[in-house]
């Protein structure tokens, strides 16, 4: 049985290199799998555990878009960070799609959007934040909460942005955007500013 490092080869061309354990991918490695044109590449660098991608690692998709996070059972479940064309979002997944408290930036338009998903879409209340001036203390969270804008969403779009004070400040006490905020100044924000400067959240 194959047991340690090696390197496999499949009949497409794929191949993986890396840990193996009684005849299947355990410990670290490298997928590299061809594209179905035969030519493009895409690949998973990381944990596998009994074959599965399982653990951390980082997968690059043929368009470029890649995923550095948590995976369970060859899907992406857990913690990590998806970038999409130039947005980049954080937070949680379960079977491949976002799921719980995230946050979007969006680095053109100089915000951030954060709050929670459903089903890979954000529903709920969301709350814009300005990114324009990056070094503003407590991760652009200012102490007076100037620079956010609470809005109301739906189906992954802003549904109402002119919200009545009332709600506002009722949302504000609420649990919900005590833990938005907190896992965005805690974790979000530092690991996007990690993930700019080197490519990873690890």
């Amino acid at each position: 049985m194959k047991d340690g490092f090696g390197e496999e080869e499949y009949y497409d061309g794929s191949r993986y290199i890396g840990q193996f354990k009684e005849n299947k991918k355990n410990g670290e490695g490298n997928l590299i799998l061809v594209g179905g044109d035969g030519e493009s590449l895409r690949g998973y660098s990381g944990e596998f555990r009994n074959d599965k991608i399982w653990g951390k690692g980082k997968f690059i998709w043929n368009d470029n878009k890649e995923y550095i996070g948590d995976w369970v059972n060859d899907e992406i479940t857990g913690y990590g960070i998806i970038r999409e064309g130039k947005l980049k979002h954080l937070g949680f997944f379960e079977h491949n799609l976002k799921e719980g408290i995230g946050a979007t930036f969006y680095d053109e338009q100089n915000f951030v959007l954060s709050g929670k998903w459903e089903n890979n879409l954000i529903e709920g209340y969301g709350i814009l934040i300005n990114l324009e001036d990056k070094d503003k203390n407590n991760n652009n969270i200012d102490a007076n909460n100037n620079n956010e804008i609470i809005v109301k969403m739906g189906k992954g779009e802003i549904i109402n942005k002119s919200l009545d004070e009332d709600e506002i400040n009722k949302f504000k006490k609420s649990e919900e955007y005590g833990n938005i905020i907190e896992l965005y100044k805690e974790k979000f924000y530092p690991d996007y500013i990690k993930y700019m400067n080197n490519k990873s959240i690890f």
